[in-house]
């Protein structure tokens, strides 16, 4: 096994995270996390959206018989909406706590171990996997898969997350080879929901400004396609503000964000999804197996929630592909949401991503 590459985490201050933005992109309460101690709703906090009723909560152990602790994770497979359940006074006596499954084990391949709120943990590897599609980069691109539209030569040994070769989604230095976007239309097992993975990293940290990684749509993705490169409904998982953003959005380009909480430091990241066509909602994601915290735009701006032109979400019985690279909307600049109070001049140098997994299951982070 290898371990993942840690660059030195910057020192970065943030006030109470939360509390320390006012202006018209400030971060509410967290209330979208579910099972986190409790999962009460933090004040002012948005319902975190996507997830769908009915799912089993994964505990982070067994309550005890003397009023025990709140399970801390263990996120439904189906998803459950936010706020978590409180583990209860008088459940049964815990013998060392049941591992948190956070969703099934798949194809063997998680060992029931948890990282963070109770997900499973797996070994790195696709060629020792049967997922629906992976790409840990260590056999180049499979064009029959992942199309003809990514950069074979993006891929690197110098930085890795896992084995001894990544995705090199972008770099400052224009002389270096830049990632493409890999599309997948055979999605094998895959329907209306889907589990993902992949480890990220963006050095100094992502950008302010909106980009997407990952697509799921109910149409087939088109370079150089009128309004949106989908042609259908679809779900994004990228970055803003320096975090990891999730949105849908609709055939006519009409869209839905969710944000979230922690900005991103320099290093790798186990960044783990759900997209559920079954439900009308956002995705759900976690970051080294702990639920994020959500924050939507507030009233006023551009796509709040309460805005009559912001879109609901739509069912998607059938996933028709799957994309994943480096699509840029905007500048690379590092920005936080309170630009008066909370300025960084950085600007993204490289991105990277590895160990990229898609299944019908909840997959896990790398031991």
């Amino acid at each position: 096994m290898r371990t993942v590459h840690r660059t030195k985490w910057l020192t970065f201050c943030v006030v109470a995270m939360v509390g320390a933005c006012s202006t018209s992109e400030t971060p509410r309460g967290g209330g979208g996390s579910t099972g986190q101690n409790g999962g009460n709703p933090g004040t002012g906090g948005v319902t975190a959206s996507g997830g769908a009723a009915g799912g089993t909560t994964g505990g982070g152990g067994t309550t005890s018989a003397t009023g025990g602790d709140t399970g801390t994770g263990g996120s439904a497979v189906g998803g459950s909406s936010a706020g978590g359940t409180t583990g209860g006074s008088g459940g049964s006596t815990s013998t060392g706590g049941t591992t948190g499954g956070g969703g099934s084990t798949n194809d063997g391949g998680a060992t029931g171990g948890t990282i963070g709120d109770g997900g499973p943990t797996t070994t790195a590897g696709c060629a020792n996997h049967n997922y629906a599609l992976c790409n840990d980069f260590e056999s180049g691109l499979d064009t029959a898969v992942w199309g003809t539209h990514a950069n074979a030569g993006a891929i690197e040994t110098t930085h890795v997350a896992h084995g001894t070769h990544a995705y090199h989604l972008y770099s400052s230095d224009k002389t270096a080879p830049q990632g493409g976007i890999m599309v997948a239309t055979n999605l094998g097992t895959i329907t209306s929901q889907i589990w993902g993975r992949a480890y990220v990293h963006f050095s100094p940290g992502p950008p302010g400004n909106h980009g997407n990684l990952i697509g799921a749509s109910d149409g087939v993705w088109c370079q150089g396609c009128p309004g949106s490169n989908y042609n259908g409904n679809w779900y994004e998982i990228g970055w803003q503000f320096q975090g990891i953003m999730g949105n849908f959005h609709l055939e006519n380009n009409a869209e839905r964000p969710l944000r979230s909480l922690p900005y991103l430091m320099d290093r790798w990241y186990c960044l783990e999804f759900f997209i559920d066509g079954t439900v009308k909602g956002n995705e759900r994601w976690w970051l080294d197996g702990t639920e994020v915290k959500y924050y939507t735009p507030q009233a006023g701006v551009c796509c709040a929630a309460s805005d009559p032109t912001t879109p609901a979400s739509v069912l998607i019985p059938q996933f028709k592909s799957i994309t994943v690279g480096w699509v840029p909307y905007s500048g690379y600049g590092l920005m936080l949401p309170d630009q008066t109070k909370m300025v960084d001049n950085r600007v993204l140098n490289d991105a990277w991503i590895d160990d990229v997994a898609f299944d019908t299951k909840r997959i896990g982070c790398i031991e």
